[in-house]
This record gives structure tokens, sequence and C-alpha cells, in this order.
């Protein structure tokens, strides 16, 4: 078991009742609100991205 959420409605219904309860894993409407989505900027702010950040990871 790995611990993702399934989009597949047909798999939750074999899966444990805890597992599909726990708005860790299924959150609800309301909760999904207050989340924050990042989208991909496009390749160039990408490779500019990777580099700063290999940068900071070199120390």
């Amino acid at each position: 078991y790995i611990g993702y959420a399934t989009p597949n409605v047909e798999t939750m219904k074999l899966l444990d009742p805890e597992i599909i309860t726990n708005s860790s894993a299924y959150p609800d409407m309301s909760e999904l609100a207050n989340c924050e989505i990042f989208e991909y900027p496009g390749d160039e702010i990408n490779r500019i991205y990777n580099r700063i950040w290999t940068e900071v990871k070199a120390g």
C-alpha cells in the first residue's frame, strides 16, 4: 500500500471505509477551497527555477 488517493470511483468501492473517510487522503470541497495549486510556468521559467534550485541545494 503506497498511500495515494485514487480518483477512480469504482476502485473506491473496494477500499476500507477508514481510508475513504480520511480527510487527509480525500478532503471535502470546503477543505479543497483553501488549497493552492501550482501550474507549469513554461519551459523558460522552469529552466530558471531548476538552475536556482540547484544552486540552493549545492549551498
